[in-house]
Order: structure tokens, then sequence, then C-alpha cells
């Protein structure tokens, strides 16, 4: 197990934009746009409307965006509420090998992350084509039963 995590985490590390295969590129930027339509659009439910309400109480640092509503908040609450969004409808995409939805669990962490840190296009693709891998390794990997929802189990 510890050679295949060394394995994995060389590559996250040495992995520059460049290295990505223009159709990498492209379907990665095809996949953000729709997941950021979806998220746009799971924030205009009352439940998540509800929930935003309630996380942003606190005056913390606005530095993350959350989508579809012009209001700010810290990374880790901008991701929670991105991503919460973008699985109410459920029209986020799926990957049927890593049986689940890769991309609604990389894409909200990384835009907050990527906009408090001030991050390039280029460096923000890169990290959501590797979480989009790690993701759908981690899926391929796991064991769910036919009655488990793939949101809820990776």
């Amino acid at each position: 197990m510890s050679d295949y995590l060394d394995q994995i985490l060389t590559y996250i590390c040495q992995c520059e934009f460049d290295d990505l295969s223009p159709n990498v590129v492209v379907r990665s930027k095809e996949v953000a746009a729709d997941s950021l339509a979806v998220i746009a659009a799971g924030s205009q439910e009352e439940e998540v409307k509800a929930l935003t309400e309630r996380i942003l109480v606190s005056d913390t640092p606005r530095v993350a965006t959350v989508i579809g509503t012009g209001l700010q908040t810290e990374p880790l609450k901008a991701g929670l509420i991105n991503g919460t969004a973008g699985t109410f409808l459920e029209l986020d995409e799926g990957n049927q090998y890593a049986r689940g939805h890769p991309a609604i669990h990389v894409i909200p962490a990384a835009l907050a992350v990527a906009e408090e840190m001030n991050l390039s296009g280029r460096e923000l693709i890169t990290a959501l084509v590797l979480g989009y891998e790690i993701a759908a390794r981690i899926g391929i990997a796991c064991k769910i039963r036919m009655s488990m929802h793939p949101h809820g189990t990776w």
C-alpha cells in the first residue's frame, strides 16, 4: 500500500500543466463549466439557501465565492456550501468506472483554495485534473453495495 501511495504522491508533486494532454485540459474545462452551472442552479434551492444563511452567520475571512449568491466566506465554508449545492439537484457529472461523482468532490474545494491563494487558471486546471484522478482512483478501489448512493461512499 505504501508503495502505491508513494507513487501517487510523487505523481501529484511532479505533475505540471504542460504534462497534461490537450484533450484532458479541454475535458477538465467542460466538466468544470458543467459543475459550476449545476452548483449555481442548486444554490437557488430553499434548503441550500437556508444552509448558506446558517453557515455564513459568523464573521469570517471573505476570500472564497459561494457560487450563485454574490457572497464570499472562508474556503472551507465555501467548499461545503458549493459542494452541497452541486449535489442537491443530482445533476452533477458522474464517472461509471469510479462509481461516483469525482468532480463535485474536487471542484468546490479546488475553487475555494485557488481563490484564496490567487492561483492561475493553469494551476487550477492542474489541481482539478489531479484531484479528479485521485478521487476516481479512490472510487475504483471502493467496494460499494448496490443499495448505497454513490455521493456518500467516498
